[in-house]
């Protein structure tokens, strides 16, 4: 009996001083907000400093099993129906004027889709690849940002 308690006297000792050289080694970087918001797609939010969400950035998220997963990212619609979601068409406001269709813009192997609203910018980027024959996406990122908070 007295051997088996000091065995998990050890025992506990020992994953206290293992979980606790871990914590604190985590302490040295700042902690996130973060959200899987559907399968695969993860989002990090951003907050000012009395607490309001001023930017959410969302990517694919390629770690979920012990092989990466390397198939395209989402899509510009994918990111249009979460933030329909997170900030409803009352909250976003209208479009801006001179602003009322999504645009597009291609600089090199990356495109960058934007959607500008009174009260948020969607924006999309994704790198992409020539195959012969076909323009294949390799990922996506997108944010929303709020125009009128500031980060901190």
């Amino acid at each position: 009996m007295l051997s088996r308690l000091l065995g998990l006297t050890v025992v506990g000792l020992y994953l206290l001083l293992v979980v606790g050289s871990n914590a604190q080694n985590l302490q040295q970087y700042k902690a996130l907000e973060a959200y899987q918001v559907r399968p695969g797609i993860l989002m990090i939010v951003k907050r000012t400093t009395n607490g309001l969400v001023c930017e959410v950035g969302l990517s694919k998220l390629s770690y979920l099993t012990e092989i990466p997963d390397r198939s395209p990212g989402f899509s510009w619609e994918a990111l249009n129906q979460i933030a329909d979601e997170l900030v409803p068409s009352a909250e976003r406001g209208p479009r801006l004027k001179g602003y009322e269709r999504d645009e597009l813009m291609i600089r090199g192997h990356v495109t960058f889709e934007f959607a500008r609203y009174g009260n948020i910018v969607i924006e999309m980027s994704s790198s992409f690849t020539d195959d012969p024959g076909q323009i294949q996406a390799e990922d996506g990122n997108g944010t929303i940002e709020w125009n009128n908070r500031k980060c901190k």
